[in-house]
């Protein structure tokens, strides 16, 4: 099977980019064995996400409307009144939304994982799992934090992954409100995300000092209550190195990009109030984009403009991951368990 674009992993970046690159005149492949399927994480989108992905907004599928943040650390609470509502979807209803909306524009989905890959004259030989060949002139790896494709682009790119620890919880949300526990010992943070259906509810570690049952000991330190008969999750956090940050030439050339996960462009959520890790807000935004600059390398018959997706990045999502070496004035950053900046401020960047 041919085609212009092969995107490999149908989550928010590559659905994204498969619906909006299916409307512009490309063919396109994606790949991905699972979709739509639960992610184990917040599900929280900000409203800036309808700046580039209105039709989320104006026609998407059910969610819940939060406007108020809660911030806990040993040394206090810090209560936001978000100035626009913080949107938590449940990922499998996110996910098949999306995943229609690609094909519904053209895009070809193909149930299947690839599990090999080989750049050749003609662009890109994907093989899935049932030994379908299937040949594309440009690739996109959306295919997550153990990105396949990642690893076919560069060894150079740096991505650690981070351990995480969770529940999906039903009826049992903190008062309607985000809340997000920070402790003075560990490097990373627990979140309680009232979603639709059920809520989530985990933990990560970015330090590496906790396994499984630290991070469950943490985790039930913040919230007690959870049971521990509720669903199970855990899944690795991927974190671009400040060194990766640097050489945004790693995340993609000529024709192979990397978007969401698999570039690990994670890093700026770490510390700053405004998306805890758990937000799907730099996602659409990076198909989006990616979108753009592979229509417009088709239109003009030529591969150049594919060649800027390293800019694309550099500019659309690497200056909020950089955020979280730069402590500003403005912001809520969290060092050790303490708060500092102002928090009505930083309640205005969770939109």
């Amino acid at each position: 099977m041919r085609a212009e674009l092969g995107i490999v992993g149908a989550g928010p970046a590559g659905a994204r980019l498969a619906e909006l690159a299916a409307r512009g005149g490309m063919s396109v492949l994606l790949f991905d064995p699972r979709a739509p399927w639960e992610k184990p994480c917040g599900g929280g989108v900000t409203v800036r996400v309808g700046d580039h992905f209105p039709e989320l907004f104006e026609s998407g599928p059910a969610h819940a409307e939060v406007r108020q943040v809660r911030v806990v650390t040993p040394d206090g609470t810090v209560t936001m009144e978000l100035p626009r509502p913080f949107r938590l979807y449940d990922r499998r209803t996110l996910g098949e939304w999306q995943l229609e909306r690609a094909v519904a524009s053209g895009a070809r989905f193909l149930p299947a994982r690839v599990v090999r890959l080989e750049e050749d004259a003609r662009g890109w030989r994907l093989v899935d799992e049932d030994r379908g060949v299937h040949v594309v002139e440009f690739l996109a790896g959306a295919d997550g934090a153990t990105s396949v494709v990642r690893r076919v682009l560069t060894r150079d790119l740096d991505v650690e992954l981070h351990p995480t620890r969770g529940r999906f919880v039903s009826g049992g949300d903190p008062g309607g409100a985000i809340e997000v526990v920070f402790f003075g010992d560990v490097q990373g943070y627990a979140w309680w995300f009232p979603r639709p259906d059920r809520d989530s509810v985990g933990i990560c570690d970015l330090g590496g000092g906790l396994k499984r049952s630290g991070l469950e000991a943490r985790l039930g330190a913040a919230w007690p209550a959870i049971s521990r008969e509720a669903e199970e999750y855990g899944h690795p956090l991927p974190v671009a190195t400040a060194s990766a940050l640097r050489r945004a030439h790693l995340f993609g050339r000529a024709n192979i990009v990397l978007l969401g996960d698999a570039a690990g462009l994670l890093r700026g959520r770490v510390r700053c109030a405004r998306s805890s890790g758990n937000s799907c807000r730099a996602r659409p935004r990076i198909g989006t984009y990616g979108a753009g600059s592979l229509a417009a390398g088709s239109r003009r018959g030529d591969r150049g403009p594919t060649a800027a997706h390293p800019r694309v990045v550099e500019d659309a999502a690497v200056p909020g991951s950089e955020r979280f070496y730069k402590a500003r004035g403005d912001r809520l950053v969290f060092r050790k368990g303490r708060v500092d900046g102002d928090a009505a401020r930083v309640a205005r960047r969770w939109e």
